[in-house]
């Protein structure tokens, strides 16, 4: 009940937010407005290129440009997906870095958020030229690329979502493999990611994994997890449960 009271709160305080609570019709102004909260986290500010030059009015031009905001005078269809591939989230549809100051290159002041495979999101919008999307995950917003999104029907992304069978990993970074030798890694997914589980064997957990057709839709396919990286449900919140998960962060 306490967990439960917790996560109420973080939604209410807009730390995050409930997917599935998206309505499926939102107003073009609502959708611009997120859109340009986000791009205010760099508006005004001095940032610099990689040829340590100041990102000036003319590239920032070039980027509301191609953030289509004119097209957002009627009601946007939401769009539901996942992510394929670890994917950037970026405050404004390009993948130029930009720093705080020339040489600083520690820090991308235009990098959101990072989505691991299988993270389910939302779409409210696209680039111009059709080559980004402006997405929703639940903890962030961002410009993600269109390849790395695959569209599903709300009923299949909201199974997912919801779904009672969904696993966690508790790796640090866990290789996921397409092959039942489990050889090559498909990809690799952080702590915290979830992916359906479909069975539990002694050597390895099947996990539902997606793919994206060349259409642009989704396609699961079976995927291998070494049985300790993933755990079904969630983890006991102790003390101890918090020390052993910040430890593996330190290999």
């Amino acid at each position: 009940a306490e967990i439960a009271s917790f996560n109420r709160e973080l939604h209410l305080q807009g730390l995050t937010e409930d997917l599935a609570s998206v309505p499926p019709v939102l107003s073009g102004a609502e959708v611009r407005a997120g859109i340009e909260a986000l791009y205010r986290v760099i508006h005004g500010r001095e940032l610099f290129r990689d040829d340590g030059l100041v990102a000036d009015a003319a590239a920032h031009a070039t980027w509301v440009a191609r953030m289509a905001l004119g097209g957002l005078t009627k009601p946007v269809r939401v769009r539901y997906g996942f992510t394929v591939a670890f994917t950037n989230a970026r405050i404004i549809p390009t993948d130029e870095p930009l720093y705080e100051s020339p040489g600083d290159v520690e820090f991308d002041q235009v990098q959101n958020s990072g989505l691991d495979p299988g993270t389910p999101v939302v779409v409210l919008h696209e680039s111009a030229d059709g080559k980004w999307l402006f997405i929703k995950d639940g903890n962030a917003s961002g410009w993600v690329k269109r390849g790395n999104i695959a569209f599903a029907g709300r009923w299949v992304w909201l199974r997912h979502l919801r779904g009672r069978d969904s696993g966690v990993i508790v790796a640090a970074r866990a290789p996921v493999y397409l092959d039942r030798g489990m050889r090559k890694p498909a990809a690799f997914v952080r702590m915290g990611t979830r992916l359906r589980i479909k069975h539990v064997a002694r050597h390895a957990v099947q996990v539902s994994y997606p793919l994206r057709h060349t259409d642009g839709t989704v396609r699961f396919v079976t995927a291998f997890v070494t049985p300790r990286d993933i755990i079904r449900g969630v983890l006991p919140y102790t003390q101890r449960m918090v020390f052993t998960q910040a430890f593996k962060l330190l290999d």
